[in-house]
């Protein structure tokens, strides 16, 4: 068994939307430093994602990241965050093991166009997707757009690629079952890989799920915009909205 020691020195940093202050001022008055950070998507880089986080990150740990479905709302933002150094530091579809726990990543959303579980996927890859919009042609006058959003979407083969890995936690960006807008199809693989801990951010709120834990299997763990809750479940920095939008359900 991990001990809290431990989960308590992994930092879980919800949606920055491209400000890093609140993390910036936590990591200089928190008495012990995390053991590693990870950021749960919709960070929105104002430049090349690897130099942005670790200026304000420095020396104090290492860190790791998904994405969400905002950094690809433009065009510089999607080459800021998936073309530029720091790329190697995204754990979408991979596991990572730190201070002895196997940490998941699956970035993005789950989008109609290509797959909203539980309807079965229109396409498998995200090169069968950029195949498809070439052979429209002309026909799709909006493809650069298209293809940059779904940059973000989750594609069946990297779920399934998790799905025959085990960890002991799943990151993702979106929520499982029991937010009321997540899905269950986090649940599954969350069940699948036997993980005891889930943890989304997108939702800006931080919602106690612990009266789901026996029905799902794992805790979850909800970070709010700009808020850090370790592993542990401790809240290092309150979310810019949880006051208002936490709640139970």
């Amino acid at each position: 068994m991990t001990d809290s020691a431990t989960t308590d020195l992994i930092w879980l940093c919800g949606d920055v939307h491209g400000n890093l202050t609140a993390l910036q001022r936590a990591l200089e008055s928190e008495p012990s430093p995390p053991e590693a950070i990870f950021f749960l998507g919709d960070m929105d880089p104002p430049e090349p994602i690897g130099p942005w986080l670790r200026q304000a990150v420095g020396e104090y740990a290492p860190f790791w990241w998904i994405h969400g479905n905002h950094e690809v709302d433009t065009e510089q933002r999607s080459r800021d965050t998936f073309d530029s150094p720091g790329i190697e530091c995204n754990i979408d579809g991979q596991v990572v093991e730190i201070q002895g726990l196997r940490i998941a990543g699956l970035g993005g959303i789950f989008r109609k166009e290509i797959w909203m579980p539980p309807a079965r996927p229109l396409f498998q890859h995200f090169e069968d997707y950029k195949m498809h919009l070439r052979g429209l042609g002309p026909k799709e006058p909006f493809a650069d757009g298209k293809r940059r959003t779904h940059r973000s979407s989750i594609f069946p083969d990297v779920y399934d690629a998790l799905a025959e890995q085990s960890a002991d936690v799943l990151l993702i960006h979106d929520a499982p079952s029991c937010h009321p807008h997540g899905n269950a199809a986090y649940d599954d693989l969350a069940q699948v890989m036997g993980v005891r801990w889930v943890a989304h951010g997108h939702h800006h709120d931080a919602r106690d799920y612990s009266a789901d834990t026996p029905r799902l299997g794992f805790q979850t763990i909800g970070v709010g915009k700009r808020g850090i809750t370790t592993l542990a479940g401790r809240c290092v920095v309150a979310g810019e909205s949880d006051a208002r939008r936490s709640g139970h359900h």
